[in-house]
């Protein structure tokens, strides 16, 4: 039920940024961390992603932000073992994603992708 409740929650999100260009409009929330230091956050870029992603350009999109190209793969296996697996597949698809080296790994890496990212300015 909790994940009929999230799909739901995402509709709006996907029709507003496949309809909103957030590079032509104000309406579009600014990074706060960047408004506030002048430094790009590790996700600094998502909305126009999203946009491009959802418009099919995908090189375009992962070129607002290349940790996505790492992090979508494992972002697109974390929803198939919630939403779609079961019983003892999900169980052994969620001891290799959910483990604590894993998540770990998944949070260094982002943190180093934001250091990485400003000191290249990119």
């Amino acid at each position: 039920k909790i994940i009929v409740i999230i799909l739901l929650g995402a509709i709006p999100i996907v029709v507003f940024y496949y309809n909103i260009d957030p590079v032509k409009t104000a309406y579009v929330p600014h990074c706060l961390w960047k408004q506030l230091t002048g430094w790009s956050c590790p996700t600094c870029g998502i909305q126009r992603f999203s946009h491009a992603f959802l418009h099919g350009h995908f090189y375009v999109a992962f070129k607002y932000n290349y940790i996505l190209l790492l992090l979508f793969p494992y972002i697109m296996l974390l929803g198939i073992e919630r939403l779609v697996l079961r019983g003892n597949i999900q169980r052994c698809w969620q001891s290799v994603l959910e483990n604590k080296v894993t998540f770990i790994s998944v949070y260094l890496l982002i943190v180093a992708w934001g250091v990485i990212r400003n000191i290249l300015e990119i």
